[in-house]
């Protein structure tokens, strides 16, 4: 699992520059702006939450506890009514 933060640097791999460092830096930045918070209600799975939202077929990552997973790797996975989900959508382009 991975852990996110909103300081998250980039990684380090060889031959970046400082330059492509940056522009990943602000695209991190800017995913975790477009988060959206959710209180869940009531007790369900991440599948029966992402159906309610409308969302089962977005491209989107969830923060559940401080830790990032793509909703298909934790569909089953049980949330208790109070536990907060951030739902951040993913975008592409070039």
């Amino acid at each position: 699992m991975t852990q996110v933060n909103d300081d998250q640097k980039a990684p380090e791999t060889p031959g970046t520059t400082d330059e492509a460092r940056a522009r990943m830096r602000s695209a991190i930045s800017k995913l975790m702006s477009m988060k959206r918070e959710i209180e869940v209600a009531e007790d369900k799975t991440v599948d029966e939450l992402m159906t309610e939202l409308q969302l089962s077929s977005a491209p989107v990552l969830l923060e559940i506890g401080g830790e990032v997973f793509r909703p298909d790797e934790i569909g089953d996975k049980k949330l208790r009514k109070g536990d907060k989900v951030a739902v951040v959508p993913l975008i592409a382009g070039g």
